[in-house]
């Protein structure tokens, strides 16, 4: 019952040491936790599994049951111990009459001795309350591990779920039959537009009258935009490459040349066999002569001419004479009304004269065009000079081996109120595009 001054108040010994207890108490619980904790760590492996997650459960189980329990457990020993205080100091002022009485020398004596100690008590209950709330620190760090594992098992669990429905939905037959449909349409368009990327190219060739030297590059795509080699950058070069050679060339100019029928494709003579010239109505004479000649009808009774185009009869400072569309006039008297047609027929072998200075030689599919005619260098009452221009032939070689020029009155309704006795000429239009020698 020894009292003093303690903290600016007086207090006994003996609540001084009841309040370290207290504090010892709760510490002391304190270290059992982390020792129970600490044995539920050295979880191991064993031949049927580990009991890692039963010490987990048993762990988590025994940080709610102390957090809980210690609590309430420092409340009331807090307020046992108020209540333990409250009661000695109440007590305290009968005691003190007693202790008064003793000599002065055995109470300053005393008095340091008993200061001393409850200095050092103060201080040993200072560290252990120190090392209790860094025990705590600990505790609460493992408290938010334990969260974080929580949350990583939730996480894995749904990464599972979500692989075992992934696998789930790839074995379904429904899924597979759609994946195996969406591979073979993929399969299919990337094919075609493997082709198309390749008729691309073919027309740049034909185009440019040269080589594209990337060529072997379309054989190694297998990716639409992925690879070193893949088909958006094959396109896109093919781009460039046009650009590059229009750069250099510039673009093609559009010209024309006028086939004669009776000059260019039946070679009526202007001398007769003796060298003289012959008059403009004798080479007429000779032109109804020549055309009227049954050997030129075919099978079908068609009248059909032969003939060949050649590039020496073009400027030789051009290059890639290719044809962009074709008209056609009748001259002569009596030519009915302002409807005429002709057939104009291609089949040979063509020949490009390239801006490389080549000859590259093409041969392509028969193709025919019918052109619809004006008469006398008047194009009639038609409004618009469109139904004229026959562009059936256009980018194929104007150079070839053989053209038939084709005149049905056979079956043609609109060709029989014309008398060939009296045709002048017949005259073809061929307009063309060619790039200029630099």
């Amino acid at each position: 019952n020894y009292v003093m001054q303690y903290y600016g108040e007086q207090i006994t010994l003996e609540a001084l040491i009841m309040g370290s207890e207290m504090v010892m108490a709760s510490t002391g619980r304190a270290f059992d936790y982390a020792a129970s904790m600490s044995d539920y760590m050295k979880c191991e492996a064993g031949p049927g599994g580990t009991d890692c997650p039963q010490a987990a459960a048993a762990a988590s189980v025994l940080t709610g049951v102390y957090i809980g329990l210690e609590v309430v457990n420092i409340i009331a020993e807090v307020v046992k111990y108020e209540a333990k205080v409250f009661q000695m100091v109440s007590e305290m002022n009968r005691a003190r009459f007693e202790l008064e009485q003793e000599c002065d020398l055995a109470e300053i004596d005393s008095n340091a001795v008993v200061a001393n100690l409850a200095l050092e008590l103060t201080e040993a209950e200072l560290d252990i309350l120190r090392a209790y709330y860094e025990l705590k620190l600990v505790f609460d760090e493992i408290d938010a591990l334990r969260n974080q594992a929580k949350r990583l098992e939730v996480e894995q669990q749904d990464m599972e779920q979500l692989a075992i429905n992934v696998e789930a939905a790839r074995n379904d037959p429904n899924v597979r039959i759609y994946k195996n449909d969406a591979i073979i349409n993929a399969d299919r368009a990337f094919h075609s537009a493997i082709r198309e990327a390749y008729k691309a190219t073919r027309v740049y060739e034909y185009y440019t009258s040269q080589t594209y030297e990337k060529l072997d590059q379309l054989f190694l795509i297998r990716m639409v935009a992925a690879g070193d080699y893949n088909l958006e950058n094959y396109l896109m070069e093919i781009g460039d490459a046009i650009y590059s050679f229009e750069e250099e060339y510039g673009n093609p100019d559009v010209r024309v040349a006028v086939i004669s029928l009776r000059d260019d494709i039946l070679f009526t003579p202007w001398l007769n066999a003796n060298g003289m010239a012959l008059s403009e109505s004798d080479r007429l004479a000779l032109f109804q002569e020549n055309l009227m000649d049954p050997a030129l009808l075919d099978s079908s009774g068609y009248l059909t001419i032969p003939f060949s185009t050649s590039v020496e009869s073009l400027s030789p400072l051009t290059r890639n004479h290719k044809i962009y569309f074709v008209e056609a006039e009748i001259v002569g008297g009596d030519t009915g009304d302002t409807v005429g047609r002709i057939y104009l027929r291609q089949r040979g072998t063509g020949k490009v004269h390239s801006v490389m200075d080549e000859e590259i030689f093409y041969v392509f599919p028969d193709r025919t065009a019918v052109l619809n005619t004006f008469f006398n260098g008047t194009r009639g009452v038609f409004a618009t000079d469109d139904v004229f221009v026959n562009m059936r032939l256009r980018d194929r070689p104007y150079s070839n081996t053989l053209w038939e020029l084709v005149f049905n009155q056979r079956d043609e309704e609109v060709n029989k109120d014309i008398n060939l006795a009296t045709l002048t000429d017949v005259r073809l239009y061929v307009y063309y595009t060619d790039f200029t020698e630099m």
